[in-house]
């Protein structure tokens, strides 16, 4: 897929993420339910070290 950005064409790039599904069981006000959850697993993630107007600040990629 081709994306442009003020005039600016890129192709996005892809990132592939493992998950686990969780399940879960329990009741709620007295109703029996069912709850299912995506979770990563092993997402590594980088810290950011960024500057706006002069302030430095860290970010989580």
């Amino acid at each position: 897929m081709k994306l442009c950005y003020r005039g600016i064409n890129y192709e996005p790039s892809t990132l592939a993420v493992q998950t686990t599904e969780y399940q879960f069981a329990g009741k709620y006000r007295g109703i029996p339910m069912q709850i299912k959850l995506l979770a990563d697993t092993d997402s590594p993630q980088s810290i950011l070290r960024l500057t706006y107007r002069g302030a430095t600040y860290f970010g989580i990629r």
